[in-house]
């Protein structure tokens, strides 16, 4: 259905209670969702892979399912509040690097991944790169950018323009692939995944019955 308009809700105190400064993004039927626009979630993918809700890999050759999480990687700069790991292979005339991550939208932490990146490369420009989309509406995962080939690839979302945010209605999960290959005297491939999320309230918070 997507965000159609959104307002925002200054801090306030309910009884006892502080409730934050949040975002609320409407749909055209009058449902909602809150976000915490205003600062970075720390991420908690480990305990969403736990929970069967994401899943990860990155490696030479291989792919995420649900509830496992797999690294091989050379770099990790990841934050609390982002996950940012690359990869490199170098091997002689067969160098690869796979890189897979799942995540639900409408998941139990809140976890909302407001930007993701995803980039595959390699010197004899064999492989491919996607971000994919599980809509809900057609059942069925879709490619919102990528093809074959060196890939960089982002999605974003801009906070006074409600429609570039991932409804949980419209999509189930979000999917970063990409693979990539050299098997020439150039022996280099890598896969870089980078995430930034917020946190999204879901209809169990106590917070709905305030924001009615």
């Amino acid at each position: 259905m997507a965000y159609v308009a959104y307002e925002d809700i200054i801090p306030k105190k309910i009884n006892y209670r502080i409730v934050p400064r949040l975002r609320k993004y409407y749909r055209a039927d009058g449902t909602f969702d809150l976000y915490d626009i205003t600062r970075r979630q720390v991420s908690c993918f480990r305990y969403l892979v736990n929970k069967g809700e994401a899943g990860f890999f990155i490696g030479r050759s291989g792919g995420a399912s649900w509830g496992t999480y797999s690294l091989s990687l050379s770099y990790n700069w990841s934050s609390l509040t982002s996950l940012y790991v690359s990869r490199e292979d170098h091997t002689g005339h067969n160098a690869v690097c796979t890189h897979d991550l799942l995540l639900r939208i409408d998941n139990s932490a809140g976890l909302y991944p407001y930007y993701v990146y995803t980039k595959n490369w390699a010197e004899h420009n064999a492989g491919e790169g996607y971000i994919y989309l599980y809509n809900n509406a057609s059942q069925s995962q879709v490619v919102y950018a990528g093809g074959g080939g060196n890939r960089e690839l982002s999605k974003g979302s801009t906070w006074n323009s409600p429609s570039t945010l991932l409804d949980p209605r419209d999509y189930a999960y979000v999917r970063l692939y990409g693979t990539s290959a050299d098997g020439t005297k150039h022996t280099t491939a890598s896969s870089v995944i980078q995430i930034y999320f917020i946190h999204r309230y879901n209809t169990e918070s106590p917070l709905y019955r305030y924001y009615r």
